[in-house]
Parts: C-alpha cells; structure tokens; sequence
C-alpha cells in the first residue's frame, strides 16, 4: 500500500524463544512477554491517535461536518478510550508483580540510568493510590466502563442522553451497503462525553485530560521499552539499533 507510513523500525533479530520463556515458571519471562504486548498495543494507539488528530486538524478548518471528518474524529476518540483502558491494565500489571520487580533478578537487568529513572517514573505512577491520583482514578473508571465492558451498557447510555440533551442536533450515521461506508457517529459522541463524565468524576478537567493521557502515554511507552530493552540485552544479547532505513517504508 502506498499510503502507509515509513514506520522507521530497526533491523530484524532473532532470540530463541527458550531464552525469553525459559519454562512454565519463568515469572520474569511471563512479566515481560505481557509488556511487550501491552508496548505493542500502546504504541499502534498512538500512532492512530496521532494520524487521525493530524488529519482531522488538517482537513477540518474551518470545521465542517462530514463523513469522513466525523469517523476521524470517531477514531480518535476511540485511540483515547483504548489507551487509557491499555494504561490501567499496566499500571495493574505492575501492582500484581511488585514483589517480582523487587527481586534480584529484576534489578540484575541492568537498565540504563536514563531507563531506570524512566522505570521508576512509572512505578511511581502504579503504585500511587486511586484515592491520591485523579488519572489512575480516571484510567480505572474508563477501563471499567467505557473502553470495554460492552455488556455493560448504562454508562455510555446515560452519557448518550447527556450529550444530546445538550445539543439541538440530531444523532449522525452513515449506513451503507458495506462496513466500510458504514459508521455509528452518535456512538462516538456517546463514548466522547463518558470520556469527559470519568474524568470530571476523578477531579479532572474535562477540556484538557485527554493531553494528559497523552502525556502519560509517552511516559508509559518510554518506561516499558526501557524494561523491555534491559530484559532482551540480558537474556537474548540484543541491544538497540538506529533504524533500518532501507526497509522502513516496506
């Protein structure tokens, strides 16, 4: 395709996988092979997020309604739900396996001072208490009620009556004859205003929350791939390299 991204990643390697997994009770291992999950996951919310944010900047001054520009919109509300319901699951993951990277053998990975710092940065983050932090409080509730649990609809129910309630227009769709032509725009705002509810709830100003969670994203990313970072250098040899260039567009 001729439209994707010159994504700029470095040259491939090859670890045997006994050395990232090296059995059943491999806690580190384990550890490790969920964040590097969840770094994938964060890192593709990001890149829609940032797309989608640009594009809608872009092909929307002044702004205008339509059906492109409201599936952009769509979508990056979307990349806000999913990486804030992305972030609590981590900051969970670190809770659940404190003990873990307290132990010898976490320290023995041998972050960089820079990395450690970055590490710490998030631990601080996890292990902060949902009463003490409004944004923990807030990645909680989203994970809890917006960013999934679809069989859980009253919240995003009341937050659709909410935001219509508000607004003279109407509920806006596209239903073609294919999934492609098609979209649920008022579901989007139904999950935009639950977004602003959870975040006014956790003492969070609803107008700039979503540059938080950004921000915090940004942290979260440069922390886990330091770990991650450590965790391969250690067990596999592998250490970062620039960008293979000569692939990055393919």
């Amino acid at each position: 395709m001729n439209d994707l991204p010159h994504f700029g990643l470095a040259e491939l390697h090859a670890i045997e996988p006994e050395r990232l997994l090296t059995s059943d009770d491999d806690e580190l291992g384990a550890f490790f092979l969920a964040l590097s999950l969840a770094f994938n996951d964060l890192k593709g919310v990001l890149w829609l997020s940032q797309i989608m944010n640009d594009a809608y900047a872009r092909e929307n001054t002044p702004p205008k309604v339509s059906p492109r520009g409201s599936q952009m919109a769509g979508l990056s509300v979307q990349a806000t739900r999913y990486a804030a319901g992305i972030i609590h699951e981590i900051l969970k993951l670190l809770r659940e396996h404190r003990s873990l990277l307290e132990s010898k053998e976490f320290e023995e990975l041998g972050l960089t001072p820079a990395g450690r710092e970055k590490w710490r940065e998030l631990e601080r983050f996890a292990y902060s208490r949902e009463s003490e932090n409004p944004l923990v409080r807030a990645f909680a509730a989203i994970r809890n009620s917006v960013a999934f649990h679809y069989y859980e609809p009253k919240n995003v129910a009341k937050s659709f009556r909410e935001r219509f309630a508000k607004s003279a227009g109407n509920a806006i769709l596209s239903v073609g004859r294919s999934s492609e032509q098609t979209r649920f725009y008022y579901a989007d705002a139904a999950a935009q205003t639950a977004l602003a509810r959870c975040a006014t709830a956790s003492n969070l100003d609803a107008d700039t929350w979503e540059n938080q969670v950004r921000s915090v994203l940004r942290i979260v990313l440069e922390a886990t791939m330091a770990g991650l970072s450590a965790f391969v250098a250690t067990r596999g040899g592998i250490f970062p390299h620039d960008a293979d260039m000569s692939t990055s567009s393919r």
